[in-house]
């Protein structure tokens, strides 16, 4: 979702997950996670679901946040 709001690339799943690990390695565990699913390869340990539900909506939040902030724009001069 980052990827495409900020690039406006339309990128695999694969791939966002990818970017997503660069931008937000605080969240790495439930990238992690996804993109194991995603993979159909063996999932990392994963927390109990309550835990896992946490840590998906802090990782969505971060990046709408970031998503979302003003930017700065310049000016030509």
């Amino acid at each position: 979702m980052h990827a495409t709001i900020t690039s406006g690339d339309v990128v695999s799943k694969e791939e966002a997950g990818r970017r997503a690990l660069e931008t937000f390695p605080e969240h790495a565990p439930i990238i992690h996670l996804a993109l194991a699913r995603l993979r159909r390869t063996a999932v990392p340990a994963a927390p109990p679901r309550a835990h896992w539900r946490e840590q998906t909506l802090d990782a969505m939040h971060a990046v709408i946040t970031a998503a979302t902030e003003p930017r700065p724009r310049f000016r030509r001069g």
